[in-house]
């Protein structure tokens, strides 16, 4: 809505480059709170276990700057093609992840935290 509401592309562009640097910030934040506080919050939700898939959820807020602002901009100037196929890749490729990640993890026996640590970085990679 923002990036709509600016009069020629080169606004467009500056506001979005602001959001960015907003973005950037906050999502190295989140990163950082999520890893160094991995094991308080494992602990306060009962299970220590959970830090590792914590951990590893924590990564992908370093990529959400790019994703928000890449699709919020093409957004902007009403063009919905590229967060439209952004999406269909974004979700093939977290689902195969997985489906891949829990077959894998089942064929050799690993742990569930294990699993849901692998499956959540398939989140990261999608």
């Amino acid at each position: 809505k923002i990036i709509a509401e600016q009069d020629d592309i080169e606004s467009k562009y500056q506001i979005s480059k602001r959001i960015f640097n907003v973005l950037v910030v906050l999502a190295i934040l989140c990163f950082l709170f999520l890893q160094l506080g991995s094991t308080q919050i494992a602990e306060a939700m009962g299970d220590i276990k959970l830090e590792v898939i914590i951990k590893s959820v924590s990564w992908m807020f370093l990529l959400m700057p790019f994703l928000s602002v890449g699709r919020g901009f093409y957004q902007g100037i009403f063009n919905m093609t590229p967060t439209a196929v952004s999406q269909v890749y974004e979700q093939l490729i977290r689902v195969i992840v997985i489906i891949g990640v829990a077959w894998y993890a089942v064929r050799h026996h690993w742990s569930i935290y294990k699993m849901g640590a692998w499956a959540m970085f398939g989140s990261t990679l999608g």
